[in-house]
């Protein structure tokens, strides 16, 4: 499933429609056709001459391990400011969805955790770039790494954070199918300006 579709293994599914968050809607992946595919490979490879393999290599498994779930790792990267992070997480997000360049990330810091809990739910299978993790030192610095060790734990956990509702019930079956525990269900990657930015 993506925004686009369902997707089979003849292509997209017709007469299939998927919502997903507003975040996620640029998740679009389209089925080239035969004469394409050689250069669609060509330009997914062309992705490890763009920094060096130490840097590359890790990033460019892990667009191709996400598709077959059940990942329970994240990757960090982190450097300076202007060492074009961004771009290059971006790179690798883009085989998900053209449009998801540097400037159209699906996910950020600046958003709740609870916000990146169900984005990730959402984005089953697939890389989930969250952009820009930036502790300035101050006193907001607590929120945003609470945010962040709750999504790298999801992951690694592969479990949501449980929820007890009114009357010592676990979960609220009535206000949504996956209330409880969501799974984080994807590959994170997470940008990050090191500390002598």
């Amino acid at each position: 499933m993506q925004a686009g579709g369902a997707i089979g293994p003849s292509g997209t599914v017709a007469n299939s429609q998927v919502r997903v968050p507003l975040p996620l809607k640029h998740y679009r992946m389209c089925s080239p056709s035969d004469s394409d595919r050689a250069q669609a490979v060509r330009s997914s490879l062309s992705f490890l001459s763009v920094a060096p393999d130490r840097i590359t290599l890790p990033l460019f498994a892990a667009v191709y391990r996400a598709p077959f779930g059940g990942v329970d790792f994240s990757l960090f990267l982190m450097g300076r400011t202007g060492t074009f992070k961004t771009a290059l997480a971006a790179l690798c997000q883009q085989h998900f969805g053209a449009a998801m360049d540097a400037s159209c990330l699906p996910a950020h810091f600046a958003s709740t955790a609870n916000a990146l809990e169900e984005l990730a739910f959402c984005a089953k299978d697939a890389l989930l770039v969250v952009d820009d993790f930036a502790p300035t030192g101050g006193a907001g610095d607590s929120a945003l790494y609470a945010a962040a060790e709750r999504l790298f734990r999801a992951s690694g956990n592969y479990q949501g954070r449980g929820r007890m509702y009114g009357q010592r019930h676990l979960g609220d079956p009535g206000r949504r199918a996956h209330s409880y525990w969501q799974p984080a269900r994807r590959c994170h990657k997470v940008t990050a300006c090191g500390p002598d930015c």
